[in-house]
This record gives structure tokens, C-alpha cells and sequence, in this order.
């Protein structure tokens, strides 16, 4: 639209309130399509410089999080498994204990025995994340300690140092396939160690197979109950074992899991700071866009009837 501009006072405050509104409805409608008040350091050097430090410091407490999270899940892995594991080797305490009822049929018996065994060996198995698995061996060599990322801390100089935590591989260790003597699940235990009979003879008991000599835990018709309440005193000697490491996995896993919210929560706080320093409020910006729209048009509207009430009286006394 185009206008003949005759000058006048009127024209000229007309023309200054619309020049003046058309700058402040394309820095509204700039802050509006943006969402920030500061975008760059031109429109605020001192909060943009605070809100680039904040912005820095949110980024790296993210991606700690999201090493905790890494961790969290590594450790929940394993001691899901290995609380699967107790509950089971309890079933099997449990069904072990029915078999000294002479009246129980073995063969069903040992059904159950061998069932509570296939689901420990696959809880095992399955506790694997990442391709690594705490609980099963098949290597030569041991890992020597697996660790993860537990906690993490402000230095002196205002950075972020990671800290881990670690439990020897050889205490994890439920199924080893290349020496089973090392698997807590596949060596053998000495029940005479357990409940001496008099005498130096042992009798060894291991769960699953491989196994490193001994009589592997199983129930036939030909079992005695002495041999029933050896297998018996075995699975309560793995259970207090495996608990022991369930423990040190809860202890991390709490740990982890404590970090990883305080990390969120830190980093949720920063966001939040940024957005008040730097973030336009919508509601006030949507409302200046409207102000300064209405206050142009009327400007444009004065300009162009000044201009016809000119133009007719110079026709008049022109």
C-alpha cells in the first residue's frame, strides 16, 4: 500500500509512530518465532555469557547422566539374574526337601529338581548387556575387575570427575565353562566340609554341569536321604554366597540409581535457569505482536487521512 505524504505536523508524529511501531513488531515477532529474549550477545552480553556457562555445565552433567544410566542398567542386568537365581536355588531347597518323604515319587521329583536348574542356568545366560555378562565365564583368563561409573564430583576447577566402582570378576562368577572350578554354580562344594561326618572323605556336590568332579545335584530312586540333606546343605552354601554378592550388586545398583537422579535433577535445574535468563514469555511477546500490529495500522490510517484531508483542501484553495 502506498501513500502521497503531505507534510504536516500530523503526518510526521504519524509517520514517527509508525516507523517506531513497525520496529518493535519485527523484534516481537523475531522473540516470538524464536522463544528467546537473548539470542545472541548484542541483545544482552552479561546473561548471555551466564547462560552459555550454564548451557556448557547442563551438557556435561547430561552426558553423565547418561553414563550412570549405562550403569544403572549394567548393574540392574545382573543382579535381576542373580535374584532370579536365589528364588530358584529356594525352590530347589524346597523340592529337595519333599524328596526325603518316602513316599514322594522320585522321577517327579527330580523333574522339578532338574527344571529349577534350567532356569537358573538360563537366568545366568541371559544376564548379559552390552555383550558383557558378570556372571558367566568361558574365557582362560578371568577379567580382573569389572567396574562401572557410580558417582561423579565437582573438582577445583569447576569440572566433572567421574568416579567408579568395581567387584573382582572372580567374585561374580556363577557358570564358568572353561574351568568350572571357578564358578560358584559349576564347581564342587564339600558337603563334609559343611556337616562333618568324622572323617576326611569328602563328598562333593555341584549344581550344573560342567562341574569340576563330585555328584552333580540330582535326585534318583537309588538316592539315600543322607545324600538328600548333603545336596540340601550345599544349595544353602550357594545361596548364602550368592546372596552376599546380591548385596554388593544392591549397594551399587542404590548407589547408581541415587547419582543418576541427583545428576537429572542437577542438569533439569540448569535448563531451568538458562530458560529464565535467556527464554521470552510467550504470553507478553504474543501480546506486544498484537500492540504493535494495532498500533501500525492505526499509524498507516492516520497517515492516509491526513493525506486526503490535504489533498482535498489544496483542491479547494489550491
Amino acid at each position: 500500500m502506498s501513500y502521497v505524504i503531505m507534510t504536516s505536523n500530523s503526518v510526521s508524529a504519524a509517520l514517527q509512530t509508525l516507523l517506531s511501531s513497525n520496529t518493535q513488531l519485527t523484534e516481537a515477532q523475531k522473540r516470538l518465532s524464536s522463544g528467546m529474549q537473548i539470542s545472541d550477545a548484542k541483545d544482552n552480553p552479561g546473561y548471555w555469557s551466564v547462560a552459555n556457562a550454564l548451557t556448557s555445565d547442563e551438557s556435561t552433567l547430561t552426558s553423565v547422566g547418561d553414563a550412570l544410566n549405562l550403569s544403572e542398567a549394567m548393574i540392574d542386568t545382573a543382579y535381576t539374574a542373580i535374584t532370579t537365581v536365589l528364588d530358584q536355588l529356594s525352590t530347589l531347597r524346597a523340592t529337595l526337601v519333599t524328596a526325603t518323604d518316602s513316599s514322594v515319587d522320585r522321577s517327579l521329583t527330580n523333574v522339578a529338581v532338574e527344571g529349577a536348574k534350567k532356569a537358573i542356568e538360563t537366568a545366568v545366560i541371559s544376564a548379559q548387556f552390552s555383550g558383557t555378562n558378570w556372571l558367566t565365564n568361558g574365557d582362560a583368563t578371568l577379567a580382573g575387575t569389572n567396574s562401572i561409573v557410580t558417582s561423579f564430583q565437582r573438582t577445583g576447577n569447576g569440572s566433572v570427575k567421574l568416579q567408579t566402582q568395581g567387584i573382582p570378576a572372580a567374585d561374580t562368577i556363577l557358570i564358568d565353562t572353561y574351568d568350572p572350578g571357578r564358578g560358584l554354580l559349576t564347581r564342587s562344594i564339600d558337603a563334609n566340609e559343611l556337616n562333618p561326618d568324622g572323617t576326611a572323605t569328602p563328598r562333593n556336590y555341584y549344581l550344573l554341569a560342567p562341574g569340576d568332579g563330585g555328584t552333580e545335584i540330582a535326585v534318583t530312586d537309588t538316592t539315600t536321604e543322607d545324600e538328600i540333606a548333603d545336596m540340601i546343605d550345599v544349595i544353602e552354601s550357594m545361596m548364602a554366597d550368592i546372596s552376599e554378592i546380591a548385596s554388593r550388586f544392591g549397594d551399587m545398583l542404590n548407589r547408581v540409581a541415587s547419582q543418576s537422579s541427583f545428576a537429572q535433577s542437577m542438569a533439569q535445574t540448569l535448563k531451568t535457569s538458562v530458560s529464565r535468563l535467556i527464554d521470552a514469555n510467550m504470553e507478553e511477546v504474543s501480546v506486544r505482536v498484537t500492540a504493535a500490529e494495532t498500533q501500525a495500522s492505526l499509524a498507516a490510517e492516520t497517515v492516509s487521512l491526513v493525506n486526503t484531508n490535504m489533498k482535498k483542501l489544496l483542491l479547494v484553495f489550491g
